[in-house]
């Protein structure tokens, strides 16, 4: 386990948070003053600190599909998951693995770059379940140097861990090219606008103007009053570039609405 890693807490069946690790010692003196020992004397001596907690529930069942582990798993101890088998766990269960935020230096964030250039073929890896080749280096790129960043849709400056990069044209319908294409993705808030732009409730024009979305079904007044909030707004992410993806986006409304 490295520092920057992603950590999950577990008990009684259920994991219930998750956190970065910021720290880690080697200390059986702070165990013993901690936790005591055990009756062989031996104590929990290799002690990890956790910042960035944020709770999440997800229970021993869903873990073990998710895994490819054996319905009566049962979690014991410390476990540390390869970085393949991590990253197809994470996807299964529909967990973001960022966690607060991380600095990246103007290297780092070239690197990166450089990195997401070099993708070719199909951008789906072959894992426990299929990953996105390309979605951690984008998020690398954009929110790597940050702890706080705005919203392209209500332009509210928010902390990294309240902010996903998505595609502006549905990731299934992209080639290899545009998934990776840094104009086809924003970075949208997870306290409402990633979903209601991701359903088809709020559309970009075609002057980078956020708008309501017509015949909207269900909701009433209160979905009313949070789309009207964000309609009208100059969505941050249009751009010249931008706006063939925002234009297909427009034009393939969610079927629900």
């Amino acid at each position: 386990m490295q520092l920057g890693d992603m950590a999950m807490l577990y008990r009684d069946k259920r994991f219930f948070f998750k956190g970065e690790v910021a720290y880690k010692v080697h200390s059986p003196a702070l165990a013993r003053e901690l936790w005591q020992e055990r009756a062989d004397g031996a104590t929990w001596e290799y002690v990890f600190f956790l910042n960035d907690l944020e709770s999440v529930d997800i229970d021993v069942a869903r873990f073990n599909a998710a895994a490819g582990y054996k319905d009566n798993n049962i979690i014991q101890g410390f476990n540390v998951l390869l970085p393949d088998h991590s990253a197809a766990v994470m996807e299964a269960l529909n967990i973001d693995p960022s966690v607060g935020g991380i600095l990246l230096s103007d290297d780092e964030i070239s690197a990166a770059k450089d990195a997401l250039g070099q993708l070719d073929g199909d951008l789906d890896l072959p894992a426990t379940t299929r990953r996105r080749a390309e979605q951690a280096l984008l998020r690398r790129i954009r929110l790597g140097g940050k702890r706080s960043a705005p919203c392209a849709i209500c332009a509210r400056d928010l902390p990294v861990d309240l902010l996903v990069i998505g595609h502006i044209r549905k990731r299934h319908s992209c080639d290899s090219t545009q998934k990776r294409d840094e104009s086809n993705v924003m970075a949208v808030c997870t306290l409402g606008c990633d979903r209601l732009f991701e359903n088809g409730y709020i559309y970009v024009d075609q002057m980078g103007v956020v708008r309501a979305s017509d015949g909207v079904k269900g909701g009433g007044d209160e979905l009313g009053s949070v789309i009207q909030a964000l309609a009208g707004k100059q969505c941050l992410a249009w751009s010249s570039k931008s706006a063939p993806y925002f234009e297909w986006h427009q034009e393939h409304p969610r079927r629900f609405l």
